[in-house]
């Protein structure tokens, strides 16, 4: 039997060589919970010199080893292993969902990928492909004048004003009256404007339309209007 005291509290406990041999001296204060190593407070010449001293220290509350009580740590070991187990997985699908949403982006940064990226897609049923970004891909220059025929000219340049390649969008033109009202409208895909399915970096490309009208459409054409979407 042996006398150690709290380091945190000085309260005083007595404590057994079995106790102590539970978790390789290591103790928990029964008044304020403080865990300390009990060898180094231990006065075995208290114990032994002084028995009333040790008599009122019987009445203090009893240090607990530390490990005193293996079992629920040892039940809670399983539980822990399926958090940790279901957390890895998460995350894994997390970073899986991530890189399939940019895909077509990656792709298009690091052409090296898409081999990779095709094969991620391949449990899902998705496809690769250049990034759509209508925000990044602008109209300029455009200019619409009647032939020397009976037909009329479109002229534009599509501009991608991203750092990486995009898909190129359709063209939709509607030929317009003197209210602004539709007249006549058609969609073009990248093949009938007779470019590439993609911008390159800060590239453009330039579009000509010509193509002609029937005598009561051409009569009432005054304007246009000219948008690029993805389908």
């Amino acid at each position: 039997m042996y006398i150690t005291h709290c380091p945190e509290c000085d309260t005083a406990f007595k404590i057994t060589d079995q106790q102590l041999s539970l978790a390789n001296g290591w103790a928990r204060c029964g008044r304020c919970g403080a865990v300390f190593d009990a060898v180094p407070q231990i006065n075995a010449a208290q114990a032994h010199a002084q028995p009333e001293a040790a008599s009122a220290v019987l009445q203090e509350p009893i240090a607990e080893p530390l490990l005193a009580k293996p079992a629920p740590a040892q039940a809670q070991e399983p539980f822990e292993r399926f958090w940790l187990s279901a957390s890895a997985v998460l995350i894994v699908m997390l970073c899986w969902q991530f890189i399939l949403l940019q895909r077509d982006r990656m792709a298009a940064e690091e052409p090296a990928l898409k081999p990779v990226l095709q094969a991620m897609c391949l449990p899902f049923f998705c496809e690769v492909n250049w990034p759509r970004q209508t925000d990044y891909v602008k109209i300029e220059n455009t200019s619409f004048n009647e032939n020397a025929g009976d037909g009329f000219v479109m002229q534009l340049r599509i501009k991608n004003t991203e750092l990486y390649p995009v898909g190129t969008p359709n063209l939709e033109l509607t030929l317009t009256d003197l209210r602004d009202e539709a007249v006549i409208r058609r969609v073009f895909t990248p093949k009938e404007m007779g470019i590439s399915d993609h911008l390159g970096p800060l590239r453009d490309a330039k579009v000509q339309l010509n193509f002609k009208l029937a005598a009561d459409f051409k009569v009432r054409v005054a304007g246009f209007r000219a948008i690029i979407f993805y389908p």
